[in-house]
């Protein structure tokens, strides 16, 4: 399952990202989004403290 593409549309994925973002930031742990393709997706990823990033593509 991409749980990236369409997060920003999809309350599944949002609810799954955030419980695996909420329990690796409590835990020290380091989150990586990767194939982050639109500023939508982006901005989504960024405001649940998401800074670490691989294979992003944004569209114009």
């Amino acid at each position: 399952m991409e749980i990236i593409r369409g997060i920003d549309k999809d309350s599944v994925k949002q609810s799954i990202y955030g419980a695996l973002s909420t329990i690796a930031h409590e835990n020290g742990i380091k989150v990586l989004a990767e194939g982050v393709e639109t500023s939508e997706e982006l901005a989504y990823v960024k405001s649940r403290g998401q800074t670490w990033l691989r294979d992003t593509c944004l569209e114009n």
